[in-house]
Protein backbone atom coordinates (compact mmCIF):
# COMPACT_ATOMS: atom_id res chain seq x y z
CA UNK A 1 0.00 0.00 0.00
CA UNK A 2 1.16 3.63 -0.70
CA UNK A 3 0.08 4.80 3.11
CA UNK A 4 1.22 2.86 6.15
CA UNK A 5 2.27 3.60 9.43
CA UNK A 6 6.11 2.42 9.69
CA UNK A 7 7.47 3.42 13.26
CA UNK A 8 11.02 1.74 11.84
CA UNK A 9 11.73 4.51 9.53
CA UNK A 10 14.70 6.20 9.75
CA UNK A 11 14.47 10.19 10.82
CA UNK A 12 14.38 13.22 7.71
CA UNK A 13 14.82 16.36 7.63
CA UNK A 14 12.11 18.43 9.49
CA UNK A 15 11.48 22.01 9.09
CA UNK A 16 7.71 24.37 9.82
CA UNK A 17 6.53 27.62 8.02
CA UNK A 18 7.52 30.39 9.38
CA UNK A 19 5.41 30.82 12.38
CA UNK A 20 3.81 27.41 13.07
CA UNK A 21 4.20 26.17 16.75
CA UNK A 22 6.44 23.25 17.23
CA UNK A 23 3.35 21.15 18.38
CA UNK A 24 2.46 21.95 14.79
CA UNK A 25 5.98 21.26 13.08
CA UNK A 26 5.83 17.88 14.95
CA UNK A 27 2.53 16.56 13.89
CA UNK A 28 3.87 17.65 10.19
CA UNK A 29 6.86 15.67 10.69
CA UNK A 30 4.70 12.56 12.18
CA UNK A 31 2.15 12.56 9.58
CA UNK A 32 4.98 12.77 6.79
CA UNK A 33 6.77 9.17 8.56
CA UNK A 34 3.41 7.63 9.56
CA UNK A 35 1.24 8.27 6.78
CA UNK A 36 3.56 8.04 3.74
CA UNK A 37 5.18 4.41 2.54
CA UNK A 38 9.20 4.64 2.93
CA UNK A 39 8.97 3.29 -1.02
CA UNK A 40 6.81 6.65 -1.86
CA UNK A 41 8.65 9.08 0.14
CA UNK A 42 11.77 7.78 -1.72
CA UNK A 43 10.18 9.12 -4.73
CA UNK A 44 9.11 12.16 -3.51
CA UNK A 45 12.61 12.93 -1.75
CA UNK A 46 14.27 12.15 -5.16
CA UNK A 47 12.08 14.26 -7.20
CA UNK A 48 13.05 17.10 -4.80
CA UNK A 49 16.78 16.29 -5.17
CA UNK A 50 16.10 16.18 -8.99
CA UNK A 51 14.20 19.80 -8.83
CA UNK A 52 16.90 20.91 -6.52
CA UNK A 53 19.55 20.30 -8.77
CA UNK A 54 17.60 21.48 -11.88
CA UNK A 55 17.09 25.00 -9.66
CA UNK A 56 20.85 25.32 -9.31
CA UNK A 57 21.46 24.29 -12.85
CA UNK A 58 19.51 27.50 -14.05
CA UNK A 59 21.20 29.56 -11.48
CA UNK A 60 24.81 28.74 -12.37
CA UNK A 61 25.55 32.14 -13.07
CA UNK A 62 23.86 33.87 -9.93
CA UNK A 63 24.94 31.18 -7.45
CA UNK A 64 28.05 30.75 -6.88
CA UNK A 65 29.12 27.56 -4.78
CA UNK A 66 31.03 29.57 -2.45
CA UNK A 67 28.00 31.50 -1.61
CA UNK A 68 26.10 27.95 -0.73
CA UNK A 69 28.64 26.99 1.58
CA UNK A 70 28.75 30.17 3.40
CA UNK A 71 25.30 30.28 3.96
CA UNK A 72 24.13 26.73 4.08
CA UNK A 73 27.74 24.39 4.75
CA UNK A 74 26.61 22.84 1.63
CA UNK A 75 27.33 23.28 -2.10
CA UNK A 76 26.45 21.45 -5.71
CA UNK A 77 29.86 19.45 -5.06
CA UNK A 78 28.77 18.37 -1.88
CA UNK A 79 25.36 17.04 -3.31
CA UNK A 80 27.29 15.05 -5.70
CA UNK A 81 29.38 14.04 -2.73
CA UNK A 82 26.52 12.60 -1.52
CA UNK A 83 25.38 10.48 -4.15
CA UNK A 84 28.70 9.05 -4.00
CA UNK A 85 28.15 7.74 -0.59
CA UNK A 86 24.19 6.91 -1.02
CA UNK A 87 25.61 4.30 -4.09
CA UNK A 88 28.57 2.72 -1.55
CA UNK A 89 25.92 2.45 1.14
CA UNK A 90 23.28 0.77 -1.12
CA UNK A 91 26.51 -1.48 -2.67
CA UNK A 92 27.21 -2.42 0.85
CA UNK A 93 23.61 -3.52 1.80
CA UNK A 94 23.31 -5.21 -1.51
CA UNK A 95 26.59 -7.28 -0.66
CA UNK A 96 25.00 -7.83 3.27
CA UNK A 97 22.26 -9.50 1.58
CA UNK A 98 24.44 -11.31 -1.15
CA UNK A 99 26.47 -13.01 1.92
CA UNK A 100 23.23 -13.77 3.55
CA UNK A 101 23.55 -11.19 6.46
CA UNK A 102 19.69 -9.72 6.07
CA UNK A 103 17.29 -8.41 3.75
CA UNK A 104 19.26 -5.64 2.31
CA UNK A 105 18.83 -3.50 4.66
CA UNK A 106 17.52 -0.16 4.52
CA UNK A 107 14.62 0.86 1.90
CA UNK A 108 16.75 1.18 -1.21
CA UNK A 109 18.13 -2.16 -0.54
CA UNK A 110 15.39 -4.16 0.10
CA UNK A 111 13.48 -2.93 -2.90
CA UNK A 112 16.17 -3.92 -5.14
CA UNK A 113 16.65 -6.99 -3.98
CA UNK A 114 13.08 -7.90 -4.21
CA UNK A 115 13.26 -6.68 -7.76
CA UNK A 116 15.95 -8.74 -8.45
CA UNK A 117 14.90 -11.88 -6.36
CA UNK A 118 17.16 -14.68 -6.29
CA UNK A 119 19.15 -13.56 -9.65
CA UNK A 120 22.83 -13.18 -8.24
CA UNK A 121 23.68 -12.04 -11.51
CA UNK A 122 21.69 -8.72 -11.90
CA UNK A 123 22.55 -8.07 -8.14
CA UNK A 124 25.94 -8.38 -9.31
CA UNK A 125 25.76 -5.83 -12.30
CA UNK A 126 24.30 -3.11 -9.33
CA UNK A 127 26.92 -3.83 -6.88
CA UNK A 128 29.21 -2.98 -10.00
CA UNK A 129 27.72 -0.26 -10.79
CA UNK A 130 27.46 1.23 -7.98
CA UNK A 131 31.05 0.97 -6.92
CA UNK A 132 32.30 2.02 -10.11
CA UNK A 133 30.48 5.58 -9.53
CA UNK A 134 32.72 7.87 -8.53
CA UNK A 135 32.18 11.66 -7.92
CA UNK A 136 33.04 13.10 -11.81
CA UNK A 137 29.66 11.16 -12.97
CA UNK A 138 27.34 12.26 -10.02
CA UNK A 139 29.20 16.13 -10.32
CA UNK A 140 27.72 15.55 -14.25
CA UNK A 141 24.32 15.20 -12.56
CA UNK A 142 24.22 17.23 -10.44
CA UNK A 143 25.53 20.48 -12.71
CA UNK A 144 24.18 19.68 -15.40
CA UNK A 145 27.53 19.06 -17.50
CA UNK A 146 31.01 18.05 -15.77
CA UNK A 147 32.26 20.12 -13.11
CA UNK A 148 35.57 21.32 -15.44
CA UNK A 149 32.98 22.75 -18.36
CA UNK A 150 30.67 23.96 -15.20
CA UNK A 151 33.57 25.87 -13.74
CA UNK A 152 34.83 27.61 -17.40
CA UNK A 153 31.49 28.51 -18.16
CA UNK A 154 30.11 29.96 -14.47
CA UNK A 155 32.83 30.41 -11.63
CA UNK A 156 33.85 33.84 -10.82
CA UNK A 157 36.50 34.76 -8.75
CA UNK A 158 35.85 35.04 -4.97
CA UNK A 159 35.71 38.44 -3.46
CA UNK A 160 37.95 39.44 -0.47
CA UNK A 161 34.18 39.03 1.09
CA UNK A 162 33.12 36.30 -0.08
CA UNK A 163 36.96 34.31 1.48
CA UNK A 164 36.41 36.15 4.31
CA UNK A 165 32.57 34.92 4.72
CA UNK A 166 33.18 31.61 4.02
CA UNK A 167 36.45 31.34 6.04
CA UNK A 168 33.69 31.88 9.22
CA UNK A 169 31.62 29.85 8.24
CA UNK A 170 33.75 26.74 8.06
CA UNK A 171 32.19 25.52 10.83
CA UNK A 172 28.61 24.87 9.06
CA UNK A 173 30.70 22.80 6.41
CA UNK A 174 29.75 19.66 5.74
CA UNK A 175 32.56 17.46 5.52
CA UNK A 176 33.50 14.14 3.05
CA UNK A 177 35.20 11.03 4.09
CA UNK A 178 37.48 10.97 0.86
CA UNK A 179 38.04 7.16 1.46
CA UNK A 180 34.23 5.80 1.32
CA UNK A 181 34.10 8.82 -1.97
CA UNK A 182 37.56 6.76 -3.58
CA UNK A 183 36.13 4.28 -6.56
CA UNK A 184 35.67 1.09 -5.33
CA UNK A 185 35.79 -1.28 -9.05
CA UNK A 186 36.03 -0.66 -12.71
CA UNK A 187 32.25 -0.17 -14.91
CA UNK A 188 30.53 -2.46 -15.92
CA UNK A 189 30.60 -3.53 -19.58
CA UNK A 190 26.62 -3.66 -20.22
CA UNK A 191 24.75 -0.44 -18.66
CA UNK A 192 23.12 -1.79 -15.72
CA UNK A 193 20.28 0.24 -16.91
CA UNK A 194 19.92 -2.69 -19.74
CA UNK A 195 19.41 -5.33 -16.91
CA UNK A 196 15.95 -5.90 -16.65
CA UNK A 197 15.42 -6.08 -12.69
CA UNK A 198 11.83 -6.56 -12.57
Amino acid sequence: PIFLNNSTRPATMSSSAPGATAAAATDQQTYYKSQISPEVATILEAGAFRSLCAHLQDRSDEVQNIDLMTLSGFCRNCLAKWLVLEARKLSDELKQHEEGGGDGGGVGGSALVDKTGNAKEKRAAIIQALDALGYDETAEEVYGCTYPEWKKRHAKKATDEQMEKYDNSKPLHATHDKSVLAVRGEKPSVAVSAINIA
